[in-house]
């Protein structure tokens, strides 16, 4: 394993060898170009093997033979980026493929080919996790702009003689929900081309993927209504704006309760750091110096290191999931 390239120093420390820093550094420094070169170049290199446009994956067949795996990162990078290209998916794949080729390069001269193939499968999914995440994150958001964006559909819908083409294009307008906003103007842009049920369910589909929430679901079931069989749905909006209303009463009676918990956790885990160098100080005859160099230069201390930062991470996430609901009905 690479974390047992160490040596003894002259004061009796185990210091880890440069071995180590020099791998991480090539891995950031080929992570850093590849990603450079394939954003700044993926089109480029598309072309290159002439990846024509009655490719499977290309706009012909964009709305008929598209895989379901092609339309979910599809979508994905739609709402969590503003990447323009015309075959983002394409270059995404490549790029995660390249990640993966060029761990394994690397890793192979360091460790096992077991540990080689893991560690280089966990980098090629990272490009793909990382939009998860930030796709969830964005979900959270949204979710809280219930109350604003049913609202203001309602009175757009009864403005524009319940016309809900023209009242989603208003809808798109809105700036204080970001988040619905860019939903409803792709929908604005998408709704307009659609000639059959199957495309309208489609793009609304792709509007309740983007905040995935029960009411954007309710709300995307009127729209539905509405534009296929010319129903009012006045009397629907209004009953989804009430229960967001209620809904939103009970969460913040569950929020003033969870305050108090994440305040004494935030305060606790530095407070509990700090005493652990005190106490080594005071009773173990450490100085300041030679605590940090036990801590950063030996393999028990780096092992450490890494599980407090691994259960701090852990603990903001858990802090983050409890604390930072999506807000639903």
């Amino acid at each position: 394993m690479l974390i047992r390239n160490y040596r003894r120093d002259k004061g009796g420390i185990f210091i880890l060898e440069e071995r180590w820093i020099t791998f991480m550094m090539k891995s950031i420094i080929y992570c850093n170009l590849i990603g450079g070169i394939v954003f700044l170049l993926g089109e480029d290199i598309l072309l290159t093997f002439k990846i024509k446009n009655n490719y499977p994956f290309g706009k012909r067949g964009l709305k008929h033979s598209q895989s379901i795996l092609n339309r979910h990162i599809n979508s994905l990078m739609n709402m969590t980026t503003s990447y323009k290209p015309q075959r983002k998916v394409h270059v995404f794949v490549l790029f995660s493929l390249l990640l993966f080729i060029s761990m394994l390069i690397v890793l192979s001269h360091y460790t096992n080919p077991i540990n080689t193939i893991l560690i280089a499968l966990l980098m090629g999914f990272t490009p793909y996790l990382y939009l998860r995440i930030k796709l969830y994150s964005i979900r959270i958001s949204g979710s809280h702009e219930g109350s604003i964006v049913v609202r203001e559909l309602v009175n757009q819908y009864r403005i524009n003689y319940n016309n809900i083409i023209e009242a989603i294009e208003r809808v798109a307008k809105i700036k204080t929900a970001p988040v619905s906003q860019k939903a409803f103007y792709l929908l604005s842009i998408k709704i307009k081309e659609c000639k059959t049920k199957e495309e309208i369910i489609h793009e609304l589909e792709t509007l309740t993927f983007i905040i995935n929430t029960q009411w954007m679901k309710m709300l995307a079931n009127n729209i539905y209504m509405a534009i296929e069989f010319g129903t009012n749905i006045t009397s629907g909006l209004e009953d989804i704006l009430f229960e967001l209303k209620e809904s939103k009463k009970i969460e913040e009676k569950k929020n003033q309760l969870n305050i108090e918990s994440f305040s004494i956790l935030n305060v606790l885990s530095p407070v509990m750091y700090a005493a652990s160098i005190l106490i080594s100080i005071k009773y173990f005859d450490f100085s300041l110096r030679k605590f940090f160099e036990y801590q950063l230069k030996t393999p028990m201390g780096i092992k450490f290191l890494t599980l407090i930062l691994l259960l701090t991470l852990l603990n903001r996430g858990i802090m983050l999931l409890v604390g930072k609901k999506k807000f639903d009905i």
